[in-house]
């Protein structure tokens, strides 16, 4: 069980489906990138680079069902 699911049944909450936790967890490594790496051109908002983080992560989650 991980920290999250943990964390959530203390808390009593309802787990987050598998494929969602992964979901999270790869945006939470490409927004990582986003914010560490070099500007790209543009002017970065947290919300756009929410929004970048979950793009990268939908296509990391399409690629897995290859």
């Amino acid at each position: 069980m991980s920290y999250q699911e943990k964390a959530a049944e203390r808390a009593g909450r309802p787990k987050a489906p598998a494929d969602e936790h992964l979901r999270d967890q790869f945006a939470m490594a490409a927004l990582t990138g986003i914010i560490a790496g070099p500007p790209r051109g543009r002017a970065a908002t947290p919300e756009s680079d929410a929004k970048a983080a979950y793009q990268a992560a939908d296509a990391m989650m399409e690629q897995r069902k290859k």
